[in-house]
């Protein structure tokens, strides 16, 4: 019995593993890291998100400062997205075309004000939106794919430069 176990054993093994290989070869073609992968998806939510808001702001901002600002994040966000997708085709990777339930109940929540609350409420979401985003564009520009780490150094100034423009919205 110990035999049998002793050659079974391995051999079954051996198939598992192989299966598990096989399993997370088909599930991702793209041979990109766990963290460069999530760091593509998650970007093109937020992309995809905050061009929302700034169809929004540019809509519903109660002042001039506020609708422009949202004209900017809308046309920005165009250039980020058309570069994101032109790397994650190159890498064969999927992205979502819509933008996470997460995101979209923040939004949900936007579209239900007007005025002088929805500007708050809009500066609110569009700083905290931006600090994540420049937390996850530093740790990407540490990433050894060196298109993505390329993509988040070029970018990460930008975003920056946004989340000083919605800190001003109020002055």
């Amino acid at each position: 019995m110990k035999k049998v176990l002793m050659i079974v054993l391995p051999v079954a093994l051996l198939i598992l593993g192989g299966v598990a290989y096989l399993t997370q070869a088909e599930e991702d073609p793209s041979g990109l890291s766990r963290e460069d992968r999530s760091f593509l998806i998650e970007t093109v939510d937020a992309r995809m998100m905050d061009w929302a808001e700034g169809n929004l702001a540019a809509e519903r901002g109660s002042n001039e400062k506020y609708r422009i600002y949202g004209r900017r994040m809308m046309r920005d966000q165009d250039r980020l997205m058309k570069e994101l997708r032109g790397i994650a085709e190159k890498k064969n990777l999927v992205l979502p075309d819509e933008i996470s339930e997460e995101k979209m109940e923040g939004l949900a929540s936007l579209k239900k004000v007007s005025g002088e609350t929805f500007d708050r409420r809009f500066r609110r979401m569009i700083i905290k939106d931006h600090k994540r985003d420049i937390r996850l564009f530093k740790k990407a520009s540490e990433s050894p794919d060196l298109e993505i780490s390329s993509f988040a150094k070029q970018h990460l100034s930008l975003l920056e430069e946004h989340l000083e423009q919605a800190r001003a919205l109020n002055q």
